[in-house]
């Protein structure tokens, strides 16, 4: 069986108690790109699948985990790195926020 994306996953009813499992893995995701400066390129409700595991649901990035710099700062000084991750984590959060009000406040 395949992982929802997150849009598939969001597209039918969750209770309040997944709502926050899906923010909590959503966290932990975000928590292990800035610890591997992981500089992925887009991140959105389409790129990310939803995994039930033992231990509870689990967010893994399917694509576009590279970057387009010329001279690839970034990549090699982790501070450039983690701005330009959280850059991009709060334009997605927001794109989420914006398309799926059942995620009302919360935030990671």
């Amino acid at each position: 069986m395949s992982s929802p994306t997150i849009h598939q996953y969001l597209s039918k009813p969750r209770s309040s108690r997944q709502i926050r499992e899906f923010m909590e893995a959503l966290d932990e995701l975000k928590s292990y790109l800035l610890r591997y400066n992981i500089l992925a390129l887009g991140i959105d409700h389409n790129n990310v699948v939803v995994q039930n595991t033992e231990a509870g649901i689990k967010m893994v990035l399917i694509d576009g985990v590279y970057d387009t710099e010329w001279i690839p700062v970034s990549k090699y000084f982790r501070f450039f790195g983690n701005r330009k991750i959280m850059r991009r984590w709060n334009r997605f959060m927001t794109q989420l926020h914006e398309r799926y009000p059942q995620l009302g406040n919360s935030r990671p």
